[in-house]
């Protein structure tokens, strides 16, 4: 993973790539303020450069993973790490 782009409180954006498999997928997060609320956005491209024989680089499977991640996961976190 390499990140390549950092915009402070806005943009996050990295490269990955995997040693076993061809292919370099660039995530990136960005977030936007509308009436006193957060939205963070979720962006994925370059998975049709991975192998389209492998499970766990279908779209499908990545929404999955981001969902529960983002929504189940950080959910857990901010609740435990700020007592909510």
């Amino acid at each position: 993973m390499k990140v390549s782009e950092v915009v402070v409180n806005k943009k996050l954006a990295y490269t990955w790539l995997y040693k076993e498999y061809s292919g370099m997928s660039k995530s990136i997060f960005e977030l936007t303020e509308t009436n006193g609320e957060t939205k963070l956005t979720v962006t994925c491209v370059g998975l049709e450069t991975f192998p389209n024989n492998v499970p766990e680089f279908s779209r499908e499977s990545c929404q999955n993973g981001w969902y529960y991640f983002i929504k189940e996961r950080l959910n857990i976190y901010i609740k435990e790490k700020y007592k909510l």
